[in-house]
């Protein structure tokens, strides 16, 4: 489930290997701004979370969901394979302090029966399927799992994925190649005789930027894209989705999304 099948961008856990690139993206997706606390709250309410409920969350990245997760339940268990996403993580439950955080620095498919606390009434993986084999990494959450699986993932075309369609051609002489979406994720667990409950979410990431060097700088750490203007894919995203303000640029991101929830 690589976000970016046949494409150069690299795998997530090598992207996020340094603290300053996960601080940058928990400044994006954690910060405490309206849209991103409509989203945390809407994933959060949809989750069958209570104070005695043990937690395994796949992917924990900087814990945009782990420690609001943790405030609310007995034992979070949070599994991360890039140093600099945990260095942030551990950065973030301190600031909070939060001390129900059992961290396993692994991926998923390396993590072993002793690094971990079973049995979990919850089993995460949001945004994380990012594994080679995505069948066996079910099996496995359903294996530990008391309770429910629950597995976030990109629904639709991303807008993000219309930038690397525009510029790929100019940059790499060749097509961009998406990766699969929930269509494919639900048709896997349809194969294993799994019915989830199906929700879908449409969230917004809104960035503002206060100079076009910070914008481009955002463009090449976050999406990997040379933010060559000469590129007429780059010219034609800027003109559908950056809007001028004054000085500032906003850039506004929808993302629909799928959650699929299970018993296990």
């Amino acid at each position: 489930m690589e976000k970016c099948a046949g494409s150069v961008v690299p795998a997530s856990a090598q992207h996020w290997e340094t603290a300053e690139s996960a601080r940058r993206y928990l400044h994006d997706y954690g910060r405490e701004s309206a849209g991103q606390v409509d989203r945390v709250n809407a994933t959060l309410e949809a989750l069958p979370l209570a104070p005695d409920s043990r937690v395994l969350e796949i992917g924990a990245g900087p814990g945009v969901l782990t420690v609001p997760i943790a405030s609310k339940v007995a034992h979070v268990t949070a599994v991360e394979p890039s140093e600099g996403m945990m260095t942030v993580l551990q950065e973030h439950m301190n600031e909070k302090a939060v001390e129900n955080i059992r961290c396993v620095q692994k991926c998923w498919e390396e993590v072993a029966d002793e690094d971990l606390e079973p049995p979990y009434d919850l089993v995460l993986a949001s945004f994380s399927l990012g594994m080679p084999e995505i069948k066996a990494a079910i099996e496995k959450m359903i294996a530990l799992s008391s309770g429910q699986v629950c597995i976030l993932w990109y629904a639709g075309k991303p807008q993000i994925e219309t930038l690397y369609r525009l510029v790929w051609p100019h940059l790499h002489e060749t097509d961009y190649s998406p990766g699969p979406k929930a269509d494919v994720l639900f048709n896997l667990l349809y194969s294993m005789e799994i019915y989830p409950d199906v929700k879908h979410f449409d969230f917004e990431q809104v960035h503002v930027f206060e100079s076009y060097d910070q914008m481009a700088e955002y463009f090449q750490c976050e999406h990997h894209i040379p933010f060559d203007t000469g590129n007429p894919g780059i010219r034609a995203y800027l003109e559908t989705y950056i809007e001028e303000m004054d000085d500032w640029f906003v850039h506004s991101e929808q993302w629909p999304c799928m959650m699929f929830q299970w018993e296990a």
